[in-house]
């Protein structure tokens, strides 16, 4: 399955024409890094998987239900709190305001 996927995302999105273009692959410590990064999301996937197994042949579902619940709603707070916690962004003035006339007045 991954094969095919691979093949079809290389036609699709053309990705000899993106890669070598890519500022993700420019440098040999670019590629490192993002060959780090990928590796790093499919362990933390694979143990994630294992862990979910792991959890359901040692104690029940619904044990494993519950903690899904837990982890949700935890989630939410985490994202809710780290979101309240940012700087506000001022709105961008519209093009032509305030300066804009004062500079047409001043001609």
């Amino acid at each position: 399955m991954s094969l095919t996927v691979g093949l079809m995302s290389l036609f699709v999105e053309r990705l000899w024409a993106v890669i070598p273009t890519s500022p993700y692959f420019d440098s040999t410590r670019a590629l490192a890094l993002t060959a780090g990064l990928m590796l790093c999301g499919g362990l933390i996937a694979f143990l994630m998987v294992w862990v979910e197994f792991t959890v359901i042949s040692e104690t029940s579902a619904l044990t494993f239900m519950v903690a899904g619940t837990f982890k949700e709603i935890v989630t939410g707070a985490v994202l809710t709190a780290s979101h309240s916690a940012l700087p506000r962004r001022r709105p961008r003035a519209p093009a032509g305001g305030r300066r804009g006339r004062a500079r047409a007045r001043d001609q």
